[in-house]
């Protein structure tokens, strides 16, 4: 029985013995707030919480589940341990705001490289041009930990090395970009031109990656999070081509913000089956 089924039937079985929630709360020894937010479908609770909370209510855990199959106990076993203890909130909650960071600073170095390459000026000074240089540097490390997180407790380990490659090709874009490349530059130099393919291909092949890396836990995604890997596929491959670099940024756009709800949507599930347990 997963949530918010479990809720509900909790929820009924104790109006229906004439308790409220506090009466429940002095039978159990369980705060008010872990009992409320279980009714709500909020989180998810432990087993012998469940346990304690049926007991309680004069039913056993093996009487409540018995209609269900022993693979889906373990699962939801497992669904549980997954969220409640593997999971790292803080580390998450971190990599979404490196994630929101590294957006805000990567949008605001395309729209300058975007004119730029068409117009050869520059929107932003260069001390800004690289404050947002540094501040990617450091936000896409942050990001990609996170990222590396969610691999390592999914056990997925192509999202695990995407996340260390996206780091690393993240970065080396952006130091080409303030060390290398002419911040003036017409692109004139063969060298500039070179440099400012490297780049944009580094980014698709970077955005590849994290694409693979997604689809391969596709099955256990819902909602929009089935269709990030695609998004990023689809970003990755355009990039890649070029010509299609610049059209490619808006499906970046779309994948870059998926990706920071779902960070921030774990940390989150994560931090209240802490709260709640």
């Amino acid at each position: 029985m997963n949530q918010p089924e479990l809720g509900n039937y909790i929820a009924a079985l104790r109006k229906e013995q004439g308790l409220t929630q506090e009466e429940l709360v002095e039978k159990c020894n369980i705060n008010v707030r872990t009992i409320q937010r279980i009714e709500n479908g909020d989180v998810t609770p432990r087993s012998y919480t469940v346990k304690n909370i049926l007991e309680a209510l004069g039913k056993s855990f093996d009487e409540v589940f018995q209609g269900t199959t022993s693979t889906d106990s373990t699962q939801v076993r497992k669904d549980t341990e997954s969220v409640s203890h593997t999971y790292n909130s803080n580390k998450l909650l971190l990599s979404g705001v490196g994630g929101i960071l590294l957006f805000i600073s990567y949008q605001m170095m395309t729209i300058n490289d975007v004119i730029h390459s068409f117009t050869f000026n520059n929107i932003l000074p260069y001390s800004v041009y690289s404050i947002f240089g540094f501040t990617s540097i450091i936000s896409a490390l942050l990001l990609c930990q996170g990222i590396y997180h969610i691999g390592k407790v999914r056990e997925n380990s192509l999202l695990k090395i995407a996340a260390v490659l996206a780091a690393i090709l993240y970065n080396s874009s952006t130091a080409f970009l303030l060390f290398f490349i002419d911040y003036e530059t017409n692109f004139y130099r063969s060298t500039d031109i070179i440099l400012g393919i490297a780049v944009v291909v580094m980014t698709g092949i970077a955005y590849i990656m994290l694409g693979a890396g997604y689809l391969a836990q596709r099955k256990e995604e819902t909602g929009t999070d089935k269709y990030m890997g695609f998004i990023a596929l689809i970003a990755g491959a355009m990039t890649i081509t070029i010509i299609l670099a610049p059209i490619a940024i808006l499906f970046m756009i779309v994948f870059d913000i998926f990706q920071i709800i779902y960070i921030i949507k774990y940390a989150d599930k994560s931090k209240k089956s802490q709260l709640g347990n």
